[in-house]
Formats: C-alpha cells, structure tokens, sequence
C-alpha cells in the first residue's frame, strides 16, 4: 500500500521538541477529496442533483477546492499526525501542535513535544535542620487579648502615656531657621510614625497637661532634610486616650467559647490553634528550603510547547476568575491594562519555575511510589477554609468543579511527596531504617534461641525413636 503522506523534519533550536512539515501525496489525497465531496453533497443541497449524488467536479466547483481539502485535513489530521509520527519513529510525546497548515499544497507544519527529562541529584542525603515553633503563655495571651479589644471600650485617662494609646497633642517642629510644624494640634497614634522616626517614642510616659521639647536627627532622604540635620520638637500634651480591655473571666470565656468550663480550657484551645497554624507555617517554609535544595541538584529539561500547554490552563483559569467577577474576559484585560499575551510572557517564567517543580516530585513519588495522604487534602483543605471558602463550599466545589478538584489534588500531591522528603531531611527514614534493623536482629536473635532450646529435646525424641524401632524389629 502506497504511502499517504511525505514527512519532513525540520530544523528547530527548542529542546526536547520536533517539527514536522507533512504532504499530503498526491493519490490518497485525490481519494480523500472525493470521499469528502460525496459527504458534502449529501449535506449541501447542490441545484439539479438529488443528495449524495453530484458528481465530484460539480462538487469542487460548488464550493471550491480549498474547502474540501480544509474538511478533509479536519476529518484525516489525526490519522495523518499518528501516521507521521510513526514515520520518523516518535514513539512518545507529550504533545503535539498544530503550527501552521497549506492549503495549496496540501500540508501541515506540527511541532511535537516530546516527555521532559529529569534528572535527580541524590536527594535522600540532604539533611536541613528543623525546629518545631514554640508557643508561650505570652502568645495565646496576646491571642486572647486581641480578641477580647472588639469587646473593649476606649476610656480618657491622665496618663502616663503608654505605646498602643492615641494621644490629642499641640506640636511644633523647627528645622535649622524654619518652622515646619507650627502649633499643630492633631491625634497621634502611639505605635504609627509621625513625621520623623521616633518621634512618638520621645512622648511615652508623659501626662496630660505636660510639654516635651527634645531633638530628632533628620534622616538623609527626608524632605526637611535640606533645612538642616537637627529637628527640635515641641508636644504639649491635651488628651490621652486608652482602649481598656475587658478581664477574661469565666463568664467572658464562655461567651467566646461556650463550651469551655474554665478560662484555662479556654487558653488550651488557643494555644493548641497557634501551634497548629505555626507548625504548618514552618512546615511550609521547610519544604520549600528542601525543594530549593533538590532543584538545584537535579536537572529538568522542557519543550516550551510543554510551558505554553501550562499557560493555556492557567489563562483558563483567568478568565473563569474574570467570569466569576461577571466581567468578559476582554472587560478583565482592559481593567487590569495587560494583553493576553503580555499575561503568558509576565507568567512564563513562574509557570515553568512550578512545572520544573512537580516533574521533580513526580520523579521522586515514582520511585519511592508515594500516593496523596488524607493528611495533605486535610491540609489544603483547611487553607481554602482559612481563607474564607467555608467547608461545606469546599465540599461542593470537590464534588461539582473538576478544575478546583484537580487544583486541590495537585497541592495534595505536592504536600504528600515534600512530608515524605521532610523525614529524609530530618533524618527520620534513617532513624526508622535502623529501628527496623534493631527489630529484626532481636527476633532473628529470639528464634535462634528457641531453635537451640528444642535441639536438645529433639535429639532424645530421635534417641527414643531408634530404640523403639528396634523393639520392633527384634519382635
């Protein structure tokens, strides 16, 4: 059977990528138009022929041949792309594109990406230390007093002024020969700047009726710089005001927590929530120091067709962002001044810095065959709680978005394969290798002992056996 197309390679300088120019030959596609002109004049209604019977030429001069060759490469394009492939023995890809196609000869440009290649550094002998975070008393007690200031009321007092007060004063600010604040009366906050560095620290501890004057150095980038090096301040003091928080009492507990018998019940919840959140916290820095180190001594190689497939998704996911909003997706482009493409080239870098990574981790789960844990969708879970989704909208969205499905499963994946690569790096697979050992040789040691035990006793059943075979024979 005569071959149907004539494929071409062509010279191209992207890694990991072929490019192919495939011709149609000339017979099978004369066989193809008239396969598809019989089609077409069944579906078109040519004058003066009955459907399905116009004759080929009346067909092409119907609709013209550069249609019936687009409907034929439409039809045939899978089957011509396998046949090319298999032509230059292109076993495996990644993905194919279509780049450009030739109506007049007929032809196809396609450009073929073939699998990344990753390439590990021994990774399982990276050691990184970790420490899990504290969490004192002072911690869930500033939790708690946070939370207590939305019930607080803000009281007027003389003084002293302390650092989260709000104080009314008159100000006045000379710098060389001129005055640049001159009797201002305003509302400072005590822990916000004003005007020059330090300024309100020099105000802690005064009272109401009280005047300060003092000097401030004037920093190289200021403004008033060039009036001079030294600014002398004058603040009287007229007002101070402090946000008096509420004791945590059982009562108060309660009604933050009703389920709590007692304040300290209460602090335990606290505290255990902070530990939580600054485990996972540093948990996420740790992984990330672990995954730097692996990448930089592994090497990955990309098609770009592989990023530009990325970043096809990741606009996808721009314009379901945009439509959530009600915009149009040329309303988003024009709120946020960017084009489509200058999207994909801002993201370009970032997109294949993230393929880079999971080609990493896919690499290492393969070989050591790590499957998503509960643990890890928990986790993510818990973040698209935490930042604002509820639970039971999480659910829906597992449930009825495949792309939020698949999102929460990718992050999933990468959590699993990183707590795996957290014990490597803390040198827990060692410590649970040498346990193991340890256990084995102390049942290898129990058997050895239990089989010297029963020799002795085997050996007098031996004994009695042979005599009592002789008895039987002398019988």
């Amino acid at each position: 059977m005569a071959e149907r197309i004539h494929v071409e390679e062509l010279e191209t300088s992207k890694p990991l990528t072929r490019e192919l120019k495939v011709t149609v030959q000339e017979d099978a596609l004369r066989h193809g138009l008239e396969k598809v002109a019989k089609r077409v004049s069944r579906e078109i209604r040519i004058p003066g022929f009955r459907p399905g019977r116009a004759p080929y030429p009346i067909v092409e001069r119907y609709v013209g041949r550069e249609y019936l060759i687009r409907e034929f490469l439409s039809d045939e394009l899978e089957n011509l792309t396998a046949e090319a492939l298999d032509e230059v023995n292109i076993k495996d890809t990644f993905s194919v594109e279509l780049v450009d196609v030739n109506l007049q000869e007929p032809s196809f440009h396609m450009a073929v990406a073939l699998p990344p290649r990753v390439v590990l550094g021994d990774y399982m002998s990276i050691r990184i230390p970790y420490e899990e975070p504290e969490v004192t008393d002072e911690d869930v007690d500033k939790v708690l007093r946070d939370v207590l200031r939305s019930r607080g009321e803000v009281e007027e007092i003389e003084g002293p002024i302390e650092e989260e007060d709000h104080v009314d004063l008159v100000l006045t600010i000379r710098v060389g020969e001129e005055t640049l604040v001159e009797e201002e009366e305003l509302t400072a906050d005590m822990e916000a700047e004003l005007y020059l560095p330090e300024l309100t620290q020099h105000l802690l501890g005064a009272r109401v009726g009280e005047t300060r004057e003092f000097t401030l150095p004037v920093p190289e980038d200021h403004a008033w710089r060039e009036h001079g090096e030294e600014a002398h301040v004058t603040a009287r003091i007229l007002r101070v005001y402090r946000f008096q928080v509420p004791d945590l009492t059982l009562e108060m507990a309660q009604e933050l927590n009703p389920d709590v018998e007692s304040v300290e019940e209460l602090k335990d919840i606290v505290r255990n929530n902070l530990k939580a959140r600054r485990h996972q916290e540093a948990m996420r820095a740790y992984r990330a120091q672990i995954l730097e180190k692996i990448l930089a001594i592994s090497t990955v190689e990309i098609s770009p067709l592989m990023v530009d497939r990325e970043l096809d998704a990741y606009v996808e996911e721009l314009k379901r962002y945009a439509q959530s909003l009600g915009m149009q997706w040329e309303d988003y482009l024009r709120a946020v001044k960017l084009t489509e493409e200058k999207i994909r080239e801002q993201h370009r870098e970032e997109v294949e810095e993230t393929l880079r990574q999971d080609l990493v981790l896919e690499a290492i789960a393969n070989e050591h065959k790590i499957e998503i844990t509960e643990s890890a969708i928990a986790e993510v879970m818990a973040y698209y709680h935490n930042q604002g989704m509820s639970l039971e909208e999480v659910n829906r969205r597992l449930e009825g978005d495949a792309a939020f499905r698949q999102q929460v499963l990718r992050e999933a994946f990468r959590i699993s394969v990183l707590d795996f690569l957290a014990k490597v790096a803390r040198g827990e697979m060692e410590a649970e290798a040498e346990e193991e050992a340890t256990e084995e040789e102390a049942t290898e040691e129990e058997n050895q002992a239990g089989d010297d035990e029963q020799a002795p006793q085997t050996e007098a059943a031996n004994q009695e056996d042979t005599e009592e075979e002789g008895r039987v024979h002398d019988a």
